[in-house]
């Protein structure tokens, strides 16, 4: 059986996948997982599977705070700002069918002592939101919430 490889990152673990900027305290992300391979599954199709690890990237790397221009400034960006049952974008709260998506709040950025390689360390907490806030069930189709890498 051929040994599993996980693929290269596209950049150090201290930056966005995405836009390549380095990580700020108080920046949301999301998890990336790069397909590693494919796997061959009983009915024939292939499976994808990915990296162990995953990447991390801005929810949205035009506004990586997620910071709402019509809200009051936030005191503590390491708080979640909204209870779980609300989208930290739309402050809409969540529906049963909703499409929703978890993002964590960068603390900083440390170097693992046993790697000496320098990555993003999140919160426990999360937000979440909707990945396409115009559709939350994503019933009308269009282009939503996806990231090229």
């Amino acid at each position: 059986m051929k040994e599993r490889q996980d693929v290269e990152a596209l950049v150090d673990p201290d930056k966005c996948t995405c836009c390549r900027f380095p990580f700020r305290r108080g920046d949301r992300v999301r998890e990336v997982r790069p397909i590693a391979g494919f796997a061959k599954r009983v009915d024939g199709y292939p499976l994808p599977y990915t990296n162990v690890l995953p990447e991390l990237a801005h929810v949205d790397c035009n506004n990586p705070q997620l910071i709402n221009p019509k809200e009051p400034p936030v005191e503590d960006p390491l708080r979640p700002r909204q209870q779980s049952h609300i989208c930290v974008i739309c402050n809409k709260v969540l529906k049963r069918e909703d499409r929703i998506s978890v993002c964590h709040i960068i603390l900083g950025i440390e170097t693992d002592p046993a790697t000496g390689v320098a990555g993003a360390k999140a919160t426990q907490d999360f937000e979440v939101y909707h990945v396409k806030c115009s559709d939350p069930t994503l019933k009308m189709g269009g282009p939503g919430s996806i990231i090229l890498v």
